[in-house]
C-alpha cells in the first residue's frame, strides 16, 4: 500500500479516517472525503506521468 499511495497518500487517508472516527459527519464529512480522495488520485496521476521522465533525467545527469 505504501508503494502505491506513497507516504503522503497514506498519511492523508489515515488523517481522514481519524477525523471520521472522531465523529465528523454530514456534509462536512462528505466534502472532506471527496477532497481527500481527489487529492490522492491526482497525486497518483501526476506521479505516474512525471516519475519516468524525472528518473531518466537523473540517470543522465548522474552518468555525466
Amino acid at each position: 500500500m505504501s508503494g502505491w499511495f506513497g507516504i503522503r497518500g497514506i498519511g492523508s487517508l489515515f488523517s481522514l479516517l481519524f477525523v471520521l472516527q472522531a465523529g465528523l459527519d454530514g456534509s462536512a464529512a462528505q466534502t472532506l472525503v471527496s477532497l481527500t480522495l481527489w487529492a490522492v488520485a491526482m497525486s497518483l496521476v501526476f506521479h505516474g506521468l512525471t516519475a519516468r521522465s524525472l528518473l531518466q533525467g537523473d540517470g543522465a545527469r548522474l552518468a555525466a
